[in-house]
């Protein structure tokens, strides 16, 4: 998902989808462990992975067969309000707003354009959805993005994260 990993915690520099060849590595690594093992792997992507000419870590996991998933073009808050939380990115780059009216235009933009990166660069059609970040109250509060989301044919969707017993709720 982004440039320097596993490292990252170290050096971020907020290149969601920069793919460097460490990852692509480490991607590969992960094939051939699941091959060795016997099992399928899903992989969740963010879009602009795909800007990349070289896809090949990518080919290769649909070739064995693992699934990918949408993790929108851009990593982006899918319960962002104003288009600065949408993502850095939308801050940095205010020409990525484009001709979108609102935030919401802007999430399904997302959503959709990395299904049809899926599809035109892999064959395949997204298996699932990811929220970037994920929510302790899921998408309860959220019946726009959840529409989106029905629209766009997903069967999967992950969008929460649990809080263990004995913590208190953020």
């Amino acid at each position: 998902m982004v440039s320097r990993f596993p490292y990252w915690m170290s050096i971020w520099d907020h290149k969601k989808g920069s793919i460097d060849e460490g990852t692509k590595k480490y991607v590969e690594k992960l094939c051939d462990i699941a091959r060795e093992c016997g099992i399928k792997l899903h992989f969740y992507v963010v879009g602009s992975a795909f800007e990349d000419e070289d896809i090949l870590y990518l080919e290769r996991v649909v070739k064995e067969r693992h699934s990918i998933g949408n993790y929108t073009y851009h990593h982006i808050n899918i319960k962002a309000k104003t288009f600065e939380q949408l993502q850095i990115s939308y801050s940095r780059r205010l020409w990525l707003r484009g001709s979108f009216k609102s935030v919401g235009e802007v999430i399904r933009h997302e959503i959709s354009m990395i299904n049809l990166a899926i599809k035109e660069r892999l064959g395949v059609k997204a298996k699932g959805f990811r929220a970037p970040g994920c929510f302790h109250n899921d998408l309860k509060d959220m019946p726009e993005v959840q529409e989106i989301l029905m629209r766009e044919g997903f069967k999967f969707v992950s969008t929460q994260y649990f809080v263990p017993i004995g913590h208190e709720k953020m």
